[in-house]
């Protein structure tokens, strides 16, 4: 089973030695944002990468359902 958690920091996959570090978001530090403030020790992937900057803003970031319905419509 595949478990990743999605944090506004980081996203992390829990793997048979623990939780590791596969993406961060823009702008966070690795060590003071997200290792630091950790109760847990947490790996670290070989290839950490960013989280694509679209993701945090509120606009539509063009995602569709399979068969064409489109997810990008009205924000709350």
């Amino acid at each position: 089973q595949d478990i990743t958690y999605v944090t506004e920091r980081c996203v992390m996959k829990l793997t048979p030695d623990g939780l590791m570090v596969t993406e961060l978001a823009p702008g966070i530090d690795l060590d003071r944002d997200v290792l630091a403030q950790a109760e847990i020790p947490l790996a670290v992937a070989n290839d950490i990468k960013v989280t694509p900057d679209a993701l945090y803003h509120d606009r539509p970031i063009g995602l569709s359902l399979n068969g064409g319905a489109s997810l990008g419509g009205a924000h709350g």
